[in-house]
C-alpha cells in the first residue's frame, strides 16, 4: 500500500505502534508525545514546537503550526531565520473516516505519512509530528485539513493538545517572561538593545501631568513602592525633598484653560454601570491596574476631561472609547468617588526650579514626553548597552544603588530578566509578537482567544473571536477598523476602543502573518454578472425562496428591526476573505460555537449547496451596488429608488453631473445619466439605481448619491456634426416617453439628434440608438473605450485619429453599445 497515492487511502487500525525517532537535536521530553497515547481533556490546546538555527535551541507551544515570515524573519525571536522546527502533540479526531491534511511539510501520525493524501483515521486523540526545514527567502506555512464530514479548512488549534513533559518550556516561559520585563519597565529607553530592538511601551505623557495630578499624589506616588499590581514605576527620587521639588514642578504643569462646565455635575451611579459595561474592568480591576483612590489624585471634572480626549492626542495614554460628554461626565464622576487618605497628606514645600532639573537630570525624560522649552528634548541619561550588563548589578541588583532607578522587583522577576539578558533575541518573529501584542494590548480580555474572554459578556453580546481573526478579515478591513475608527457592531454595549496608531499599525498585517494566511485581503470572487447579483439578492430578501437575511441583518446603514442586530450587509465582501465567507455560510456552527447565524443548507445535496453560496457570495459580492432585497423595512429606506419592472426617472444634481441631469434607471440593474445642459449620455453604472436622501431630506439641495458600479464616464460630447471642434451649438429641446423609456431631443448645430437608451439584460450592455436629420454637413462619432459602433447594418472603425465618419444622408441612423467589464455569469437555474 503506498500511502501517498491518493486513489488508495492509507488505514490506520491501531496507532499505538512507536513513533520514528526524530532528529537528535530534539529533546527527550518530546519522545514520549510521538508514543500513541491517549490524551485527556484537560490537555492544553496547540502544540510543542521544537526548533533549532544550527547555533540556539528552544522548544514552546504554539496554538497551530502557521507563519508567513519575510527573508530575515524568524519563528521564533531566539531563532536567526535558518531553522529547522518540528511540531509534536495529538490530532483530535472526532469521527472514524478519511481525512487528508494539507500544507508545505512533513506531515505524520504515527509512523505513517499522510501529506497532501486521504487517509482513514480512528476516532481519538492520535499522534501527531510535523517537519519544516526553512530554506533562504521568504516562507509560508499554513495547514489544512478536510475529510467527508467537513469541507477543506485550516487546521484549527481546538484540533490539537499536547502535554508538556516536565519542565520542557520552563526555559522558553523564562526568556519570553524576560522579554515581556524587558519592554514593559523600558529597558530600551536607557540602554540600547544589542541586536533586535525591543519594543519600549510608551510611558504616560508629563505634559499636561498637572491637569490630572495634585502635587500632594505625586509626591506620595513618586515614593513607591506602589501596591496597584501592573504598576511599573520605579523608585528613582530617595530623598523627600527631591520628591516634593519633583512634584511641584510637575503639578504646575497645565494648559492654563478653564475646563468645559458641561465635564461638571456627573452621576456617579451612572459612571459606575459604564465602567462596568463598555469595557473598562478588561484592563482595570481589583487583580490588575485597580483604580480606586483616583479621587485623592484629581477632581472629577479632571477625570472627565481626561477621559474625553481622543487617542491620537499625544497626552492621551488609554484607549480612546469614543465617550460622549455626558458618559465622561458621568465616568469622572464615579472614578473621583474613591479616595486614598494616606496620599492626601501636604508634601514639603517645594522648589519648582529645582524640581525641573531633578526632572531633567533623573532619566525621566528617557521614558516620558514632555514638551517643556527649558528641557532637552532628548533622553538625558546613556546607561550602559544591553548586552554588557551584568544581571547582579544594576536596576537588577538585589539592593540597587542610589544611581540607579528601583523597580523593587521580585527574585522571579529578576531571574527571567538575568536569563534574557544573557540570551537577548536575534530576530523578528511576527508570530511571537502578535501573541505579546495580544497581551500587552488585553485583547484576550473581551475576545475569545484560544480561550474564553476574561470580561463576562451577555449572550449575542461577545465581539467576534480573535482566534479566527487571521484567516477571516481582509487586512484593509482591519486596518480600517484599527487606524480608522470603523465599526461593525456600534450597538454592542462592550466598546472596541481605538487605540494609538504606534500600538496597532502592524497589527492589520500580523493578523494573516502569525496564522499563514495568504497576506493582504485574499483572493476576490470575479465581479458578478447582474443576473447572478439579482438571484442571490433574491435569496437574501424575504420573498419566495428567500432565507430572509435582511431579518437579522443591517442593509445599507439602516437596521434590521429585529431582535437580532447583524453586520451589514453590503459590507460582508469588503470586510471578509472569500474563502472564510464560503465555509461560513456552508456550516457556521463549525466556525463559530453558539452563533446565531443558522445552517441554511443542512441535509441539501452538495451541488444545490454550492448553487445557492454561489448566489449568496455574488450579491455580497457587489457591496454598496447590490439592489435592496425584496421585504426590506421599507421606513427606513424611502430615499433608496429602487428600479423594478418599469424605468424609473430622477430629475435633479448628481456628483460629477451638471444640476440639469436625467438619471434613468432601467429594468434589469442598468442606470445611466443624461446631461440636460451638455446633452450627452455622461454616466452608466450597474447594480443599485439611486439613494436620493442627500436631495429630498431634511433641507435637500445636496447631490443625490450613485449606488450601483460605474463602468462609463464620458468626459466630453462624442458627437459631432458639420465640425469636429468643441464649440458646437447645442441646445436641449426636452425628452418624450416611448414605451416608458425616454427619447432625449435636441439639437447639434442645426441638426435636431434623438437619442434613445435600452438595456440589453443578458450582455449587460447599454444600446444607444442615434437619430439625426437636417444635419448640415458630415457627422462623426468619438467612441469610448467598451463601446462600439454600427451603422447601415455594419460595424464602424475609427480611424486613425479615433474618429468615426459615419454615413451621411438625409436621415442618419446609427448604433452605440457601451458594455459593462465582463463579470461572472449567472449560474443556470436547476430544472
Amino acid at each position: 500500500m503506498n500511502p501517498t497515492d491518493p486513489k488508495q487511502p492509507a488505514s490506520l487500525p491501531s496507532l499505538r505502534r512507536p513513533a520514528r525517532r526524530a532528529g537528535g537535536w530534539l529533546r527527550a521530553g518530546i519522545m514520549v508525545l510521538l508514543c500513541g497515547a491517549s490524551v485527556s481533556a484537560a490537555d492544553p490546546s496547540g502544540l510543542l514546537c521544537s526548533a533549532t538555527d544550527g547555533r540556539r535551541s528552544i522548544v514552546f507551544a504554539v496554538p497551530a503550526p502557521g507563519f508567513t515570515l519575510k527573508p530575515d524573519e524568524s519563528l521564533h525571536p531566539q531563532l536567526g531565520p535558518a531553522f529547522r522546527a518540528e511540531w509534536s502533540g495529538f490530532l483530535r479526531v472526532p469521527r472514524a473516516g478519511r481525512y487528508t491534511l494539507r500544507g508545505e511539510a512533513r506531515i505524520r501520525i504515527g509512523d505513517i505519512e499522510l501529506t497532501n493524501a486521504p487517509v482513514h483515521l480512528n476516532a481519538g486523540d492520535l499522534p501527531l509530528h510535523i517537519e519544516f526545514n526553512r530554506v533562504p527567502g521568504p516562507a509560508r506555512l499554513q495547514l489544512w485539513w478536510e475529510s467527508e464530514f467537513f469541507s477543506i479548512e485550516p487546521l484549527p488549534a481546538s484540533a490539537l493538545t499536547h502535554r508538556a513533559a516536565g519542565d520542557i518550556l520552563a526555559p522558553a516561559t523564562q526568556l519570553a517572561r524576560g522579554r515581556a520585563l524587558a519592554e514593559s519597565l523600558r529597558c530600551a529607553a536607557c540602554h540600547v538593545p544589542a541586536e533586535a530592538p525591543l519594543r519600549a511601551q510608551p510611558a504616560r505623557p508629563l505634559t499636561l501631568v498637572g491637569e490630572r495630578a495634585n502635587a500632594a499624589w505625586l509626591f506620595h506616588w513618586l515614593a513607591g513602592p506602589h501596591p496597584a499590581p501592573g504598576v511599573t514605576h520605579p523608585l528613582q527620587l530617595r530623598n523627600p525633598q527631591d520628591r516634593a521639588d519633583a512634584a511641584a514642578y510637575l503639578a504646575q504643569l497645565k494648559s492654563g484653560q478653564a475646563p468645559n462646565p458641561k465635564l461638571a455635575g456627573g452621576n456617579a451611579t451612572a459612571g459606575r454601570t459604564l465602567f462596568t459595561s463598555i469595557g473598562c474592568t478588561a484592563c482595570h480591576n481589583a487583580g490588575d491596574r485597580p483604580l480606586d483612590g483616583l479621587g485623592s489624585k484629581f477632581t472629577a471634572v479632571q477625570a472627565a476631561l481626561w477621559l474625553s480626549r481622543p487617542a491620537n492626542n499625544p497626552e492621551a495614554h488609554s484607549p480612546d472609547f469614543n465617550l460622549k460628554t455626558e458618559e465622561a461626565r458621568d465616568l469622572g464622576a464615579f472614578l473621583a468617588a474613591s479616595r486614598r487618605t494616606e496620599f492626601e497628606t501636604p508634601p514639603p514645600a517645594g522648589d519648582v526650579a529645582r524640581g525641573r532639573a531633578l526632572v531633567a537630570a533623573g532619566g525621566c525624560l528617557n521614558c516620558h514626553p514632555l514638551a517643556d522649552p527649558a528641557l532637552p528634548a532628548a533622553r538625558t541619561v546613556k546607561a550602559a548597552a544591553f548586552a554588557t550588563l551584568r544581571p547582579d548589578q544594576g536596576c537588577l541588583a538585589v539592593a540597587s544603588p542610589q544611581s540607579a532607578p528601583d523597580f523593587q522587583l521580585a527574585a522571579a522577576d529578576r531571574t527571567a530578566l538575568a536569563a534574557f539578558i544573557r540570551s537577548p533575541d536575534v530576530s523578528a518573529a511576527p508570530v511571537q509578537d502578535f501573541a505579546r501584542r495580544v497581551e500587552t494590548l488585553r485583547c484576550a480580555a473581551c475576545h475569545e482567544w484560544h480561550g474564553p474572554p476574561k470580561v463576562e459578556q451577555a449572550p449575542q453580546q461577545s465581539p467576534p473571536p480573535l482566534t479566527i481573526a487571521g484567516n477571516k478579515l481582509r487586512t484593509a478591513w482591519a486596518q480600517k477598523v484599527l487606524l480608522e475608527r470603523k465599526r461593525v457592531r456600534p450597538w454592542l454595549a462592550l466598546r472596541m476602543p481605538h487605540y494609538r496608531a504606534g500600538d496597532v499599525a502592524e497589527f492589520p498585517e500580523l493578523l494573516a502573518t502569525q496564522v499563514g494566511a495568504e497576506p493582504g485581503d485574499g483572493p476576490r470572487v470575479p465581479p458578478p454578472s447582474l443576473a447572478l447579483v439579482r438571484q442571490g439578492v433574491a435569496l437574501l430578501g424575504r420573498g419566495e425562496g428567500g432565507l430572509s437575511c435582511i431579518a437579522c441583518h443591517d442593509f445599507r446603514g439602516a437596521p434590521a428591526g429585529g431582535d437580532m442586530h447583524g453586520p451589514d450587509l453590503i459590507e460582508m465582501d469588503d470586510r471578509i476573505r472569500a474563502d472564510w465567507l464560503e465555509r461560513w455560510l456552508r456550516d457556521p456552527a463549525r466556525l463559530i460555537s453558539g452563533t446565531a447565524m443558522p445552517q441554511f443548507f443542512a441535509d441539501q445535496p452538495a451541488a444545490a449547496v454550492a448553487e445557492k453560496i454561489n448566489r449568496i457570495t455574488a450579491a455580497l459580492a457587489a457591496g454598496r451596488t447590490m439592489p435592496a432585497p425584496e421585504g426590506l423595512n421599507e421606513e427606513s429606506h424611502t430615499y433608496l429608488l429602487t428600479v423594478r419592472d418599469e424605468p424609473v426617472l430622477f430629475r435633479g444634481f448628481l456628483t460629477e453631473v451638471s444640476p440639469r441631469t436625467i438619471a434613468v434607471g432601467l429594468p434589469g440593474g442598468l442606470s445611466y445619466a443624461f446631461d440636460a445642459e451638455a446633452c450627452q449620455l455622461r454616466l452608466a453604472w450597474a447594480g443599485e439605481f439611486l439613494d436620493a436622501r442627500p436631495t429630498w431630506h431634511g433641507r435637500g439641495a445636496g447631490p443625490a448619491k450613485i449606488l450601483g458600479d460605474t463602468f462609463h464616464n464620458a468626459l466630453r460630447h462624442p458627437l459631432r456634426v458639420g465640425s469636429r471642434t468643441d464649440d458646437s451649438k447645442i441646445r436641449f429641446r426636452g425628452y418624450e416617453l416611448v414605451n416608458r423609456t425616454p427619447v432625449f431631443i435636441y439639437e447639434l448645430n442645426g441638426a435636431s439628434v434623438r437619442l434613445g437608451v435600452r438595456a440589453d439584460v443578458a450582455s449587460e450592455a447599454l444600446q444607444c440608438s442615434y437619430e439625426i436629420e437636417h444635419a448640415p454637413g458630415p457627422v462623426w462619432f468619438q467612441a469610448a473605450p467598451s463601446t462600439s459602433v454600427a451603422g447601415g447594418g455594419r460595424p464602424l472603425v475609427p480611424g486613425a485619429d479615433g474618429w468615426i465618419a459615419i454615413p451621411h444622408d438625409t436621415l442618419v441612423k446609427f448604433s452605440v453599445v457601451i458594455t459593462r467589464p465582463a463579470a461572472r455569469p449567472a449560474a443556470v437555474r436547476p430544472d
